[in-house]
């Protein structure tokens, strides 16, 4: 199992489990990583920059779309 520990904005940090990181060609090979804590999955992009990842949450709409899709074929078994 890969983790990542998260450091907050409110200086606490929280480990959580990595599910897959990918890109999508679609939004200029971005890298996005899903991501699991206490059995509730979320997703972001990431950006590595100076040996740190940042993680970009506020993603816009059609990202949004294209990662659940993703997810919910991952959740069923299908074909990535």
């Amino acid at each position: 199992m890969d983790i990542m520990i998260l450091n907050k904005m409110d200086g606490t940090t929280e480990v959580v489990e990595i599910v897959m990181t990918f890109k999508l060609e679609k939004f200029n090979n971005d890298d996005y990583v899903i991501y699991k804590n206490n059995d509730r999955f979320y997703a972001a992009k990431y950006i590595e920059k100076y040996g740190n990842t940042h993680l970009k949450t506020n993603l816009e709409d059609d990202e949004k779309q294209l990662l659940f899709e993703m997810f919910d074929k991952l959740r069923n078994g299908g074909i990535i």
